[in-house]
């Protein structure tokens, strides 16, 4: 058993944290714990320590939990067909393709659901 470190920088923002986990836990029930910021972005340099981890993960956890709600909203999504981007407020704006209102309303139902209402923003 040991404990393994690594470096983090998610592609939501230019953060980057140092994580551990012990690699004695199989993939499926590994799961990741803060140790230290590296580098917090002018997004979340307001935030210390564990709060930026968290935040971070949250966002990162939203844009991918996102992609796979559109996936279930229309089969026949495409990762090409996704553009997002943070806003200043940290809420998740997104453009999609080929999805009709009502796919767009069904995705934005669910997104206020899974996130609460007002982190995604679709255009």
């Amino acid at each position: 058993m040991a404990v393994r470190e690594q470096l983090w920088s998610p592609d939501t923002c230019g953060c980057s944290v140092r994580e551990r986990w012990n690699d004695a836990t199989s993939n499926e029930a590994r799961q990741h714990f803060f140790h230290s910021i590296e580098r917090a972005c002018p997004a979340h340099q307001h935030l210390s320590g564990e709060a930026v981890y968290r935040q971070v993960m949250n966002e990162n956890r939203r844009k991918n939990t996102l992609a796979v709600i559109a996936k279930q909203v229309r089969p026949q999504f495409d990762h090409a067909d996704y553009q997002w981007s943070f806003d200043e407020q940290r809420r998740l704006v997104v453009k999609i393709t080929g999805f009709t209102q009502a796919h767009l309303k069904s995705l934005k139902d669910s997104a206020d659901i899974q996130f609460g209402p007002g982190l995604v923003v679709l255009e």
